[in-house]
């Protein structure tokens, strides 16, 4: 990530967005920018298929959370439209520009362009829809992380400690610097590498045995309250 301070969500409550950012943007004097992600609750479809998890986000704030390795296309703060990953413009048989629907649970549906292409899904997935347009049709979901942008000149530790406070109210959100928040997401891939050897082993017969070995706990050790438990914290990335 690039900003100062993470908000992160880990548990499995859903967290309510609008309350959460209340609390984040108290002081714009101290906090610059807030850059946040929220579960997408619906579908993404295009001509080849359907992606059924997502998160929204403003685009153009995205790079904030993480370098999303842009292959084609370009965002700003305004765009409104849908940033898809290689793999998952594949699958939806869709390229740059191409329209997708967007649909929520309750049916309503939105028609939007593939604005841009990323390769790196370890975070946000394979879609990745503008929150403007995902308010519109009621397809926002619980929050997941924010990103907080300090005002130069501002002690990143005073911020961290007030954000918690206001963290704590609600269950299973945390608040990291740049350097735990990099060694959560390290913990998260070495967890994922972790199931894929229990699946290997399952499927070339290993038994017992190569599963305990396969969950044997990282030397590394867990983050509080263990890996992500949103579509922003720790998915792993899109299946391939």
């Amino acid at each position: 990530g690039r900003a100062d301070l993470y908000v992160e969500r880990r548990g499995l409550v859903r967290v309510s967005t609008p309350a959460l950012e209340g609390f984040l943007r108290y002081d714009p004097g101290v906090i610059r920018e807030v850059a946040e992600v929220i579960a997408l609750d619906g579908t993404v479809s295009g001509p080849g298929g359907t992606e059924a998890s997502g998160v929204a986000s403003t685009l153009g704030k995205a790079d904030r959370v993480a370098d999303l390795g842009v292959t084609a296309g370009s965002v700003g703060t305004g765009t409104r439209g849908v940033m898809v990953s290689e793999r998952a413009a594949a699958r939806l048989g869709v390229g740059l520009r191409d329209p997708v629907t967007v649909r929520s649970p309750s049916g309503r549906e939105l028609r939007l362009p593939v604005v841009a292409l990323y390769s790196n899904t370890a975070l946000f997935g394979g879609v990745i829809v503008d929150r403007a347009s995902a308010e519109s049709i009621d397809a926002d979901g619980t929050f997941e992380l924010a990103a907080l942008d300090l005002r130069p000149g501002v002690e990143a530790r005073w911020v961290e400690r007030g954000v918690k406070v206001v963290a704590h109210q609600f269950n299973e959100v945390y608040v990291d610097t740049p350097r735990e928040y990099a060694e959560l997401r390290l913990t998260v891939a070495d967890v994922a590498l972790r199931v894929i050897g229990v699946m290997l082993a399952g499927a070339l017969g290993g038994g017992v045995v190569g599963v305990a070995g396969a969950l044997a706990p990282s030397r590394r050790g867990r983050g509080r309250g263990g890996g992500g438990g949103g579509a922003a914290g720790g998915g792993g990335g899109e299946r391939p």
